[in-house]
């Protein structure tokens, strides 16, 4: 049986790793959702047409993953919508 002191410091050291990974994820998230709406926003501005692509095909998660996503993504998008940025 663990003693008290035992059980709180596992769950403090499981709450720091849990957190030292969360925050960092969390951040670039929110720092990569509000600079996808500041270039929107300054597309929107220009009066010319745009369109919103999902990833930055030279991105290094992309790259990793694009063996994953593509044939996912061509199933489900319209062929019109891919033709232009899928590889």
């Amino acid at each position: 049986m663990m003693s008290p002191t035992t059980t709180l410091t596992t769950t403090l050291n499981d709450l720091t790793l849990t957190l030292a990974l969360a925050v960092p994820l969390l951040l670039a998230l929110v720092l990569t959702a509000s600079g996808l709406f500041r270039n929107i926003a300054a597309a929107r501005a220009t009066g010319l047409p745009y369109v919103v692509v999902p990833v930055h095909i030279t991105s290094i998660p992309w790259l990793l993953l694009q063996h994953l996503c593509v044939p996912v993504l061509e199933r489900v998008l319209p062929a019109r919508w891919a033709e232009a940025w899928l590889p």
